[in-house]
C-alpha cells in the first residue's frame, strides 16, 4: 500500500467521522482561493494575539552541475519571483492555521504552567511533560487552555471578518 492510498483513507475516515471538520478545510482553502484571485496573502491573528502572514512566493529554479575530481554535485538554484505561488497558497492554509492554534495554545499553557509553580514544562511540538508528580496538574491546565481558546475565541469568525473587510476595502477603492 502506498503513502497516497494510506492519505486517502485516513481523509475519507476523519471526514466521515466528522463531516464539519470538512466544511471548515473546504471554507479554508475556498478563502486562499479566492484571495488568491484577489492577489492578496492570506493573514490571520492568532488568539495569543500574533498576526500571521502566508504569501508563498514562487521561484525560477536552475540546475548547474559541477565535476570536481571525478565526482558530479548538481546544485538547485532558486530565484525568488515576484509572483504569488498559488498552488502552495492553498495547499499549506489549512496545516499553517492548525500549526499557529496549537502554537497559541502551548504558549498559553506554559504561561498557565509558570504562574501556577507548575514547572518544569517541556514542550515538543504540541507535546507536553514534566515532573511525574505536576502531571495531573498539567494535564488540568492543557484541557483548561484548550477550553479557554476555543470556546472563547471565534477564531473562524475573526478570520472571515478580517478578510470580508479586506475585500470590502479593495472594492471601494
Amino acid at each position: 500500500m502506498d503513502i497516497s492510498k494510506i492519505a486517502e483513507i485516513i481523509y475519507s475516515t476523519i471526514f466521515k467521522e466528522y463531516p464539519g471538520l470538512n466544511i471548515i478545510y473546504n471554507y479554508l482553502i475556498n478563502m486562499a482561493k479566492l484571495l488568491n484571485k484577489l492577489n492578496l496573502p492570506v493573514i490571520w491573528i492568532t488568539p495569543s494575539g500574533l498576526e500571521l502572514t502566508q504569501n508563498y512566493n514562487s521561484f525560477k529554479k536552475s540546475k548547474l552541475a559541477i565535476t570536481l575530481g571525478g565526482k558530479t554535485k548538481t546544485l538547485v538554484l532558486k530565484e525568488k519571483l515576484d509572483k504569488r505561488d498559488k498552488s502552495k497558497q492553498s495547499s499549506a492554509i489549512v496545516p499553517n492555521i492548525i500549526h499557529s492554534l496549537d502554537a497559541s495554545h502551548l504558549a498559553q499553557v506554559i504561561i498557565t504552567a509558570f504562574e501556577n509553580n507548575t514547572k518544569p514544562i517541556i514542550t515538543i511540538h504540541d507535546c507536553f511533560g514534566t515532573h511525574p508528580n505536576l502531571m495531573e496538574k498539567l494535564i488540568e491546565i492543557v484541557k483548561i487552555e484548550f477550553i479557554k481558546t476555543y470556546l472563547t475565541e471565534s477564531f473562524l469568525d475573526k478570520f472571515h471578518l478580517r478578510n470580508y473587510n479586506v475585500y470590502l476595502t479593495m472594492d471601494t477603492q
